[in-house]
């Protein structure tokens, strides 16, 4: 009767550790697609994201430029405008490498 219930006890801790082992790998696996995804995140969708916001500001000063030149018919908005303009060819022409760096 005594070795009946060691058996049963070990096997049901072999049992238990089993399980343990395979939750420990399912957790594991979890983890590094959960990295993964983040990776992709930080390397693609933020720089992105950023980018996005520099061409949204310097559109916004553009117009802005453009207003004040409308409005008040003086120079310096229209160099202002030029000045943006250039910086938004920079951003694009970033773009552009970026571009030809994920295709590789």
């Amino acid at each position: 009767m005594f070795k009946k219930l060691s058996s049963k006890i070990t096997t049901a801790f072999g049992v238990i550790i089993v399980l343990i082992f395979i939750l420990v790998v399912i957790t594991t696996l979890q983890i590094n697609k959960i990295q993964k995804n983040n990776a992709v995140i930080l390397d693609d969708n933020i720089p992105s994201i950023l980018t996005a916001h520099d061409i949204e500001s310097i559109t916004l000063k553009k117009a802005a430029a453009l207003r004040g030149y409308l409005a008040t018919g003086n120079i310096k908005f229209i160099d202002r405008f030029e000045t943006y303009k250039e910086m938004e060819k920079e951003i694009w022409n970033n773009i552009d490498v970026m571009e030809k760096i994920k295709k590789k």
